[in-house]
């Protein structure tokens, strides 16, 4: 979204029929709305801030601006069809998501995904220990990190 070509370039896809997946942190939005088939909102969690020894000064933009929740509500309103994403490393990770979504107010509980938070298999694995069947009990979708599993942590997977 932050790449002031991409109604350019989406509009002649979809025209040609080719299906188009917007991913999103939901922190930015194209007036007029960005059409896409699927806008994949990935809100990012007090979690995914940056300590200050390696993100430097990015550390208080990120901070700043990382939660969105009326960006996310006009992203799901003018989407067609759309999933939240959250990665979830704890227990208050998880609470925060549903505090996140209360903000929301107007969303569909199917198109919520959690995913576990980590950079290896095990860790991977030892979060869906608990964070599947917290996810089910709530009524919201485990997805697990399956790049993670198949390549490592690896950029462009």
């Amino acid at each position: 979204m932050i790449f002031p070509e991409l109604p350019s370039l989406v509009a002649p896809l979809r025209q040609d029929g080719i299906h188009v997946t917007i991913e999103t942190a939901g922190t930015l939005i194209h007036d007029p709305p960005l059409q896409c088939d699927l806008m994949s909102i990935s809100p990012k969690l007090s979690n995914s801030t940056p300590d200050s020894v390696t993100a430097g000064s990015w550390q208080s933009q990120h901070q700043s601006t990382r939660h969105r929740p009326d960006v996310v509500k006009s992203l799901i309103q003018s989407s067609k069809d759309y999933q939240l994403k959250f990665v979830v490393g704890s227990i208050l990770d998880a609470e925060e998501v549903l505090e996140y979504l209360s903000e929301l107010k107007d969303y569909d509980r199917n198109c919520v995904m959690l995913m576990p938070r980590g950079v290896t298999s095990q860790e991977l694995r030892l979060q869906a220990n608990w964070l599947a069947a917290w996810c089910m009990q709530r009524g919201l979708r485990y997805c697990d990190r399956a790049h993670i599993h198949w390549f490592g942590n690896r950029r462009g997977t």
